[in-house]
């Protein structure tokens, strides 16, 4: 059975691609098949160092258009959006003690 490919050897993969620019010449320095190379290539990748700088300003969207808008743009400020859209607010926190109070005395 042939060994499997592990996420280290998939980011080589991409590595080495991005520097030579040709399959079989990863897969021979690899020791894999051009197959292997072809298979996990993904077309536009570039280094964490080479990607451009972000500078994301997040603050709570204030409706569901907003959310889509904020999520729709980069997939870090995605999920930077939705997590600040899911934060409570103070009145909201005191809402969710009080059910929570009910329960437990209930």
């Amino acid at each position: 059975m042939a060994n499997r490919i592990t996420e280290a050897q998939k980011e080589e993969i991409n590595k080495l691609y991005y520097e030579i620019g040709v399959k079989a010449e990863v897969a021979r320095r690899m020791g894999i098949s051009a197959a292997s190379v072809a298979r996990y290539v993904i077309p536009g990748w570039k280094p964490v160092s080479e990607l451009p700088e972000i500078d994301i300003k997040i603050s709570k969207p204030e409706g569901p258009q907003e959310l889509i808008l904020a999520m729709s743009c980069h997939p870090v400020s995605a999920a930077a959006a939705f997590c600040e859209a899911c934060k409570l607010t103070d009145e909201e926190w005191i809402g969710m003690k009080n059910v929570q109070a009910e329960y437990v005395s209930v």
